[in-house]
């Protein structure tokens, strides 16, 4: 698993009772009509990429239904954007205002943005990301994701058709800006429970319980050492049996219990997160103005849940993101056993470059329980090569 998530959950809107209240309305501009057609990029585990225009800057900006509008300090220095300075979760940004953002066929102009630097999530994720189109995104349109098909369609709310609309409504409610659904979880070896579940499109997971509920269900061992140390916020992975939305239940999907103590994955209200791993497996139309998402299952519905069977965390460096850097090592597992190290670049898998494979597309290889790759690497100024065999860790 990667951090994007982590690092997007200690910036997003903290948990109720403490969250600000709804975001000041955002002014859109369609081109023609009421509505816009664009394509998008799936990246990771169905996080969504949109390529748009920040005055004369071109970038990919993150569509994610839990996190502040934000725009990367790097983006807002090239458009000559500035603004007053301040902290967010400890980090310094910018405030800046009356920001538009020019997608195809509509323009967004947001009262207030949050500039700040972005790059360690498009360096942990491997694609590139400028800015994320946050909460005053989903709360000025209908949105329409098909995953599928790699597009997304913006309606106005007050001309959407909804007789038209097929598929099945899925009631939320929206505290502070963030969409809550209601879920049915069942763990292996325990009840089956119900929860409400913030449904988050910009979390690269299928589902994370939050830490209050892992402590009080007792799904942790308190001394257990987390899976990753940046945050201190992972705690391990499991494979739940089901999870139910309405009538549809997915199968084993891989959940992640979180260890957090601030921020998001602590909220205490709440039971957890559904992702973009879970909703990647339908066509997703957000309709804030009627309290509810619609859900067509794709072709991806049964789809198993993947999980890396390599034991490497991989992040992406260098202005192209194209050089990948071992960051750590999973102890007693198929790259310890290889003999990776932390500080390894990756430079060919079966003698393809990677460059060429991309880092998504590594993870993606890295899952298959079995694969065994010849991989090329530079250690301490010298090429070395490793050979490594896959197998199924969780």
């Amino acid at each position: 698993m990667n951090t994007l998530f982590w690092i997007l959950a200690a910036l997003a809107v903290p948990a109720a009772p403490s969250a600000p209240g709804p975001t000041a309305e955002a002014n859109v501009r369609f081109t023609s009509g009421h509505s816009a057609r664009m394509p998008i990029e799936i990246a990771g585990s169905g996080l969504v990429f949109v390529r748009a225009r920040v005055r004369d800057v071109d970038t990919w900006l993150l569509v994610s239904s839990a996190s502040p509008s934000m725009l990367s300090s790097r983006v807002a220095a090239q458009a000559s954007l500035s603004g007053e300075p301040g902290t967010l979760a400890s980090l310094p940004i910018e405030t800046l205002h009356d920001v538009t953002v020019d997608l195809p066929g509509v323009s967004l102009t947001q009262p207030v943005v949050s500039s700040l630097n972005l790059d360690p999530m498009q360096t942990s994720l491997g694609h590139p990301m400028g800015g994320i189109l946050g909460i005053p995104f989903f709360e000025s349109f209908v949105i329409i994701l098909d995953y599928d098909r790699g597009q997304l369609e913006l309606r106005d709310p007050k001309t959407f058709a909804t007789s038209r609309t097929a598929g099945t409504a899925i009631p939320i409610t929206r505290e502070a800006g963030l969409p809550y659904a209601h879920a049915r979880l069942k763990l292996v070896d325990r009840d089956r429970f119900d929860g409400s579940f913030l449904v988050d499109s910009g979390a690269d997971n299928a589902v994370i319980l939050f830490s209050p509920f892992v402590s009080s269900h007792r799904l942790l061992d308190p001394g257990a050492k987390p899976q990753e140390g940046e945050a201190g916020t992972v705690g391990a992975a499991l494979r739940a049996e089901t999870l139910d939305l309405e009538h549809f239940t997915l199968r084993h999907p891989v959940v992640n219990l979180s260890r957090s103590t601030r921020g998001l994955t602590a909220d205490p209200a709440h039971s957890g997160l559904i992702g973009g791993e879970v909703l990647s497996r339908f066509r997703v139309t957000w309709d804030y103005a009627r309290d509810r998402l619609i859900l067509e299952p794709n072709r991806r519905y049964r789809d198993p849940f993947p999980y890396d069977a390599s034991g490497l965390s991989l992040s992406a460096q260098g202005p192209d993101l194209s050089t990948f850097e071992v960051r750590r090592v999973a102890p007693g597992s198929p790259a310890a056993e290889a003999g990776f190290a932390s500080g390894d670049v990756l430079l060919a898998v079966d003698g393809k470059p990677v460059k060429q494979i991309t880092l998504p597309g590594i993870r993606k290889l890295f899952q298959r329980d079995g694969g065994e790759y010849a991989i090329s690497i530079l250690r301490e100024g010298q090429v070395r090569k490793i050979s490594l065999k896959c197998r199924r860790l969780l």
